[in-house]
C-alpha cells in the first residue's frame, strides 16, 4: 500500500451533516483514473449505492486508502463538521521534484510561492464544489 488518508472527528459526523461515505472493497479495483467526481465515471465501475456513511464522535479515527472510493454530501444542519485531514504516502511512490494540479493536469513547479498560488487556486475551486454538493472523488491523485 502506497497511500494511506486519515480523517480525525473534530465534531460529530452524522448522515445528516455530510459525514463521509465509502464503497466497501472498491479499493480492490485499483487506480479507477477519475480525478474528481463526475456523474457517471465512477458508476461505470462501482455500484455507488453500495456506499456506507462512516457516522463519527469527535476523536474518531477513519483511515483507508487512496483507492477507496469515497466522498459526502451536503451538510443540511446548521451545525458545522469539521475534521482534521492527513495522508501519508510512502517515497518510493512520489515523483521527485515538486509538483501540482492546475486545471486536472499535472505541472511542475519552479518555487515554493508557484506550488501555494497553484494549490490555492485548486484548492479554492474543490472548496466551491463541495460546498455546493458534488464532493464525491476517488482520491487518487
Amino acid at each position: 500500500m502506497n497511500c494511506v488518508q486519515t480523517i480525525i472527528g473534530v465534531d460529530e459526523a452524522t448522515v445528516a451533516n455530510g459525514c463521509l461515505h465509502i464503497v466497501p472493497g472498491s479499493h480492490k479495483l485499483g487506480n479507477l483514473k477519475v480525478k474528481r467526481y463526475a456523474q457517471g465515471q465512477v458508476e461505470e465501475q462501482v455500484d455507488v449505492s453500495q456506499a456506507v456513511a462512516l457516522e463519527a464522535s469527535p476523536g474518531d479515527v477513519v483511515m483507508f486508502t487512496s483507492y477507496t472510493v469515497h466522498g459526502s454530501k451536503p451538510n443540511t444542519t446548521d451545525q458545522p463538521r469539521r475534521s482534521y485531514i492527513n495522508g501519508y504516502v510512502r517515497a518510493s511512490a512520489c515523483d521527485v521534484g515538486k509538483w501540482a494540479f492546475l486545471d486536472g493536469k499535472a505541472v511542475p513547479v519552479t518555487s515554493d510561492s508557484d506550488y501555494h498560488r497553484i494549490r490555492s487556486k485548486e484548492d479554492h475551486e474543490i472548496h466551491e464544489k463541495t460546498r455546493k454538493g458534488n464532493g464525491v472523488s476517488t482520491g487518487s491523485g
